[in-house]
């Protein structure tokens, strides 16, 4: 059964379109917590609200409620405070509503941060005890400011935990707190003083509207949701900061059963944000920050890459598919994921984009296992070298014979040994020619690696190795077409040089038929093509139980985290200016060898401005 999705419209009068949605604040409205809602206090933010109580339901009833409203997974936040809001929501309610629906609601505890220790121990129960997610505050309601000193040993609690903390900001409309509790501007002070603390100001910070925006810009640790303000003067600054300068900090938040989250949605998407706003504020970038805290507020990275950017989005979407399920799952069952991964995708298939989409959850899983254990991705693989020889990979086709041997010369004196260029054209005597001054160029002592990219036929594929043969060419991938692998096999038994495949084919599968028709002298396996690490290191497996090498195609950073786990391993492929800015960390090479990080996982992180430039991302 598929999920509903809402039905949202922009703004703008576009289309109405159907998204999904994350409810990053919403309460049952059970007998249990409605009985919170039972004061004079609640009764008057409901009437200035305008919003009757709902009748009560069951908790099966409450999921199917929000199911049919579109929403697809909900944040539910216990209360505790010093009275002035009305009754408390246990944390234990909280908590068990949380074990008994996985994958549907995310609890999060209601601390009262004005009791000293016991408030900091309340913290620690909940998140390593109870097993909620996050903490929820209410300074407003405990007629203290959120800048309040008495409240940062919880916040240093949460930060120590890597739990995110929700901060009640913005005055309700009710007697006794003064609106300087309300103040969302004591937050700036929260953000600044603790800088890894992840942040979520609710109810929008309104009314000091562009005040939460600018402390929003200002602090990456800083989120916003829209609970129930959504619909007042002023709201629409918010889908312009979305817009434009804050487009990951806004979630959507309804404030059930105080708002209902159809009208919620409704005001939410009345709002100016552009189609592509509008989906990260309603699901994206909830989404994006759940992972994050399920992951113990450790992020696994795992990336695919197309050149058309629609078919890159078609990729993105399998990945979103793909992770969904695995959010509260334990992180330790990689293999069983991979299997659930491959059995979803049973209906269109494991290859083309299933795989590449496969191989994006698969590393960022396998990324955040290392992580969780503080060892690199390579010594948990059981590393049997910490440096990996390099080949750089240039000399396209389109590049003068002078600029190539330029490229070989400026790679050989930075220390490597080999080098890959391209070859190709229809008439291959150019290629003869061109690879023949490149080695008078270089010499007899550097290794010269051609790539031909299933350019040719048999016959003319072996006539033309020969030749190369003859110029000490060491290396010859993809001669002929992946689809032939008898002709592949027929090139590599009639030559005396390494013959290379594997790149273009996915999963183990479509490498075993490169082996079982021994088709190659080496593997190449493409990472994102196979599908991951666990296919990568299965195809590894193979390939050493017949004696055939492996070394990896493109991926540098990742791959050679696998590659130094293969005895039966050569080297891994590198392509100078290609990735190195998609990470903030710089690759350590040294003459040539790649040196493996002693980060934990993988020892990446994505640079940001990059990403946000080039990405297809959820």
């Amino acid at each position: 059964m598929l999920p509903r999705r809402a039905r949202c419209a922009c703004a703008s009068g576009e289309e109405r379109v159907e998204m999904r949605v994350i409810d990053f604040r919403s309460r049952p409205n059970t007998k249990e917590y409605l009985v919170a809602l039972d004061s004079p206090v609640q009764q008057t933010v409901m009437r200035k609200l305008g919003s009757p109580v709902p009748p009560p339901v069951t908790l099966e009833q409450w999921i199917e409620n929000f199911e049919a409203d579109g929403v697809e997974r909900v944040v539910f936040t216990g209360r505790q405070s010093e009275g002035t809001t009305g009754h408390d929501v246990t944390n234990e309610y909280v908590a068990k509503t949380a074990q008994r629906f996985p994958g549907k609601v995310i609890g999060f505890a209601g601390i009262n941060p004005l009791q000293g220790m016991r408030s900091v121990r309340a913290v620690e129960h909940a998140i390593k005890v109870l097993g909620l997610k996050g903490v929820s505050v209410d300074p407003y309601g405990g007629l203290v400011a959120a800048n309040d000193r008495r409240l940062y040993p919880v916040y240093a609690k949460c930060a120590e935990l890597d739990v995110p903390v929700v901060i009640t900001c913005g005055p309700l409309p009710f007697p006794g707190p003064r609106l300087a509790h309300g103040d969302v501007r004591a937050i700036d002070d929260v953000a600044c003083d603790f800088p890894e603390l992840t942040i979520i100001v609710d109810h929008f910070g309104w009314p000091w509207v562009t005040e939460t925006i600018a402390i929003a810009f200002r602090h990456e640790n800083v989120f916003i949701d829209t609970s129930l303000y959504s619909h007042l003067p002023g709201a629409s600054l918010f889908a312009e900061a979305a817009n434009t300068i804050i487009p990951d900090r806004i979630l959507f938040a309804s404030c059930f059963p105080v708002v209902p989250v159809k009208t919620a949605i409704a005001r939410v998407s009345s709002l100016p944000f552009t189609p592509e706003a509008l989906e990260r504020v309603l699901h994206t970038n909830a989404e994006n920050l759940l992972r994050k805290i399920h992951a113990g507020g450790r992020v696994g990275i795992g990336y695919a890459f197309n050149f058309a950017f629609r078919q890159a989005a078609a990729i993105r979407l399998i990945v979103e598919d793909l992770a969904q399920p695995l959010v509260g799952k334990t992180i330790a069952d990689r293999r069983a994921h991979a299997l659930a991964m491959w059995r979803q995708l049973n209906f269109i298939g494991q290859t083309g984009p299933s795989a590449m989409a496969m191989s994006v959850v698969d590393t960022a899983l396998w990324d955040l296992f290392a992580q969780s254990l503080a060892t690199p991705l390579h010594r948990l693989l059981g590393s049997v070298r910490t440096q990996i020889e390099l080949y750089p990979t240039g000399g396209f086709l389109a590049d003068p014979i002078a600029a190539v041997i330029e490229e070989v010369e400026r790679h050989r004196a930075a220390g490597f040994r080999r080098c890959k260029i391209k070859v190709g054209h229809p008439d291959w005597q150019i290629d003869v020619a061109r690879v023949g001054k490149l080695r008078a160029a270089v010499g007899d002592d550097f290794g010269i690696m051609i790539d031909a990219n299933q350019a040719w036929g048999v016959s003319d594929a072996i006539a033309a190795g020969r030749r190369f043969q003859d110029l000490g060419v060491c290396w010859y991938e993809e001669p002929v077409s992946v689809y032939d692998v008898a002709g592949t096999a027929r090139v590599a038994d009639a030559l005396d040089m390494q013959v290379a495949a594997g790149e273009s084919v996915f999963t183990r599968y479509g490498h075993l038929e490169l082996l079982d028709g021994k088709a190659c002298d080496v593997l190449m396996p493409n990472l994102m093509r196979c599908g991951g690490p666990t296919e990568f290191m299965e195809v590894g497996a193979l390939a050493a139980a017949r004696q055939v090498p492996v070394s990896s195609h493109t991926f540098t950073e990742i791959s050679a985290h696998l590659v130094a786990a293969m005895p039966n391993a050569t080297f891994c492929e590198y392509l100078p200016g290609w990735w190195e800015k998609l990470f903030n960390e710089e690759p350590k090479i040294v003459g040539g060898m790649f040196h493996l990080p002693e980060r934990p996982g993988l020892g990446l992180s994505f640079s940001r401005e990059i990403i946000e430039r080039y990405g297809s991302h959820g």
